[in-house]
């Protein structure tokens, strides 16, 4: 697919620390040739000609290999050369700059980890990069940075107002960003992609959670702009990305028109997304394009019922399953709700009700048990309080409508003090 060495020479070709490679080549590398770089290049930055430069190139080389694993280990050797581009760098710009690395870090380990702690420290290194004085030269990293935690924090609220600010937020940085071509900083070049990239996941994430034919409208016509300037043969992950995203604007859009068809066309677009690159070469990005096709087919499913939808999707989940079940992240808590969720549908689709009363019994048996992971715990309580959701469709267990209420708002609310709200 990728001429590997061709790629890598062209990364690596001004040195540690350099100003002419090109940070966007690293998509095209197996993530084994990414870690094998950073962990080459971790050595030689104390010795460069700017050391803080090279530590803050070795800290963001990790972070896009975490984006891909889900590894805590890539995330940790991250958080590592971030702190070390921070102890080298000079005042001003440079310090600025390194403040907003380790908040690059942090944000990252909160999406995936769901983190809070993690979100609040990267809004301290964002406040330090922002009362640095004379550090005009950041500027742009230091408000993009800014506008991506915004956005992070409208999510997590239920405040249509703070999306909207957000999105403000995200399209001055942008607007900053276009006046600054001539930077010379290398990370620009991703940095504006991702901006583009978080105003549509934005628009999208709060069109999902209020069903707001609006908002997914302009989520649609935002993703179609960045798939117009992100080219999949120099960015496949970032293309396969927004091709994700705009699936899911698709059928969400589809279901709430009635128009199957809708919904038919976002399976294919991700169909295509996962033929953007191998399921190794970036493990979560593969999980989340299958498991965004579960989801459409689940949503198609309620619409128009028929099993061979969610057995479908079933398979979906399970592909996703095996590439992501040891990440430990948010993605593989949403793949668990969304396994558990299409067996009770396929269960109450056929009118089991032995089944259902086996998933509640068991699920009633393991949330007695005490346990310290609180996240395990929200989990099944939300998946019980969708079997009494279906056993009380089917009129078997008419006084569990009170229950599943309950299990669900504390589940709910158990996941949102984790930062994992968008996953319920």
């Amino acid at each position: 697919m990728f001429d590997f060495g061709k790629d890598l020479k062209r990364f690596i070709a001004a040195g540690v620390g350099g100003q002419a490679r090109d940070p966007r080549v690293l998509e095209l590398l197996p993530t084994a040739m990414v870690a094998e770089q950073a962990a080459a290049e971790s050595p030689l930055a104390a010795q460069a000609g700017e050391p803080w430069r090279a530590w803050r190139d070795v800290a963001l080389i990790w972070v896009g290999h975490a984006r891909r694993t889900g590894l805590t280990s890539s995330l940790d050797a991250a958080g590592r050369a971030a702190q070390q581009a921070l102890e080298a760098a000079p005042a001003g710009a440079p310090f600025a700059l390194a403040s907003t690395t380790v908040a690059e870090v942090l944000l990252v380990r909160f999406d995936l980890r769901g983190n809070l702690r993690a979100l609040e420290e990267a809004e301290d290194a964002v406040g330090a990069a922002s009362d640095e004085p004379n550090s005009r030269k950041a500027e742009a990293a230091t408000c993009a940075m800014h506008a991506r935690l915004r956005a992070r924090r409208a999510l997590m609220s239920d405040d249509p107002a703070a999306v909207r600010a957000a999105a403000a937020l995200l399209d001055a940085a942008l607007h900053l960003d276009s006046r600054r071509s001539g930077d010379a900083d290398p990370w620009r070049l991703v940095r504006v992609v991702e901006l583009r990239m978080e105003r549509a996941e934005l628009t999208l994430q709060a069109g999902l959670r209020w069903q707001d034919e609006r908002l997914l409208d302009q989520a649609g016509r935002d993703l179609r702009i960045l798939m117009d300037h992100v080219d999949g043969d120099l960015l496949p992950v970032t293309r396969a990305r927004a091709m994700r995203a705009c699936g899911l604007a698709l059928s969400a859009l589809g279901d709430m028109a009635g128009q199957p068809a809708a919904m038919e066309q976002a399976i294919e677009l991700m169909a295509s997304a996962r033929e953007m690159f191998d399921e190794d070469h970036s493990p979560l990005d593969a999980g989340a394009i299958l498991a965004a096709q579960a989801e459409t087919l689940i949503r198609w499913q309620e619409r128009e019922p028929v099993a061979a939808l969610l057995r479908s999707a079933e398979d979906f989940l399970t592909q996703a399953w095996k590439l992501c079940a040891t990440r430990s992240t948010a993605l593989e808590v949403e793949i668990r709700l969304r396994a558990a969720r299409v067996k009770t549908l396929l269960a109450a689709s056929e009118g089991d009700v032995v089944t259902l009363s086996g998933q509640e019994a068991r699920l009633r048996q393991r949330l007695a048990r005490s346990t310290d992971d609180p996240i395990a715990w929200a989990v099944d309580q939300l998946s019980l309080a969708r079997v009494y959701e279906a056993l009380d469709e089917l009129g078997c267990q008419p006084v569990r409508g009170w229950a599943a209420a309950y299990a669900r708002s504390t589940a709910v609310e158990t996941l949102r003090e984790a930062g994992l709200g968008a996953v319920a």
